[in-house]
C-alpha cells in the first residue's frame, strides 16, 4: 500500500490517532500518545512548539514495528506552559519524566525532527546506556541559526516574535530563546555514543530563500551530524521540505524500521 504523505492528509490521519493521555510530571500535565508493542520504543520528539499529531501519516506504521511513543513538550498543545527555562538539559529530563510516568523504561531508538533533533543528541549524550539508536530528520545543527532556517528573507525581528524569542512574560521560557545554551550543553556533554544513527536531510539547494552558501552550510552541518557515531550514515530525501515526516513519511518508517532493527541486535 502506497503511503499517504503531505498536508493534505494530516487531518484524516491525525483522526485515526490514540486517544491523548495526561501525565503529571514536576512542571505539570504533559500529553503523549502510544502504541505497539515490543522494544525498543520508539521516542518521537517534535519540532519547536509543534504538536504530536505531525507524526500522524507514519505513528500507524511504527506502532506494527515496535511501541512507540510520541507527545507534547511543554507550550504545546494541552501540556503545560513552561514554567522555568527550557534549556536542552530540562527538556531532556522532562522527557525522561513522562516516559517513566507513561511506564515506557528504555531502550529507546530517539527519533528527532528540526529542533527536536538537538533534544535528541543531547539525551544519548547523557543517557548512552538508554539509547539503542538515533533518527535525526532534517535535524538542526548546535551550530545553526534557528531564523535562517525560518526564511532568511523575514525581517529578523518579525521571526523573532514569531518563534517565541520576543519579550514578554509569556514567551520568557520559550525554547528558541535557549537554543545557544542548548547548544553549549551538546558541546559539554560526552561524546555521542556508538549506536545506530541515520541522519535524513531535505533536499537543500540555492533559490528565493536559500543562498549557494546557505545550502551548502546546511549540507555539510547534516554530514556532520552523520559522523557523531561510527555506525552513522546519511540520507537525503528527495523531497524539497524540512519536515520528512509529512513530506516522505514511507522513507521515514524504513529508516526508523532500520534503526530499530540495528539496535535491537
Amino acid at each position: 500500500m502506497v503511503m499517504k504523505h503531505g498536508f493534505r492528509s494530516l487531518p484524516e490521519a491525525r483522526r485515526a490517532l490514540p486517544p491523548v493521555r495526561t501525565v503529571q510530571v514536576p512542571d505539570g500535565p504533559v500529553e503523549y500518545i502510544s502504541a505497539g508493542s515490543g522494544s525498543p520504543t520508539i521516542v518521537l520528539v517534535n519540532g519547536s512548539r509543534v504538536q504530536l499529531g505531525t507524526w500522524a501519516l507514519v505513528f500507524p506504521e511504527l506502532a506494527a514495528i515496535s511501541t512507540v511513543f510520541a507527545y507534547n513538550r511543554l507550550g504545546a498543545g494541552g501540556s503545560a506552559k513552561p514554567g522555568v527555562p527550557q534549556t536542552g538539559v530540562v527538556i531532556v529530563d522532562q522527557l525522561r519524566a513522562v516516559l517513566t510516568a507513561a511506564g515506557l523504561p528504555p531502550p529507546y531508538v530517539l527519533v528527532g525532527t528540526s529542533i527536536g533533533g538537538l533534544y535528541v543528541n543531547l539525551y544519548a549524550r547523557r543517557f548512552p546506556q538508554e539509547v539503542a539508536g538515533v533518527v535525526l530528520l532534517a535535524s538542526n545543527h548546535p551550530d545553526d541559526d534557528v531564523l535562517e532556517r525560518v526564511l532568511r528573507f523575514i525581517p529578523r525581528s518579525v521571526a523573532r516574535a514569531g518563534m517565541g524569542l520576543s519579550s514578554g512574560s509569556s514567551r520568557r521560557n520559550a525554547e528558541e530563546r535557549f537554543l545557544p545554551q542548548t547548544a553549549n550543553e551538546i558541546a559539554q556533554a560526552a561524546s555521542f555514543p556508538d549506536v545506530p544513527l541515520t541522519v535524513v536531510s531535505s533536499k537543500s539547494t540555492a533559490g528565493v530563500t536559500t543562498s549557494p552558501a546557505q545550502a551548502a552550510t546546511y549540507v555539510a552541518r547534516q554530514q556532520q551530524l552523520a559522523a557523531l557515531s561510527p555506525r552513522g550514515r546519511h540520507i537525503t530525501t528527495s523531497k524539497a521540505s524540512f519536515i520528512p515526516e509529512i513530506s516522505d513519511p514511507a522513507l521515514v518508517v524504513t529508516t526508523i524500521r532500520d534503526v530499530v532493527i540495528a539496535g535491537s541486535t
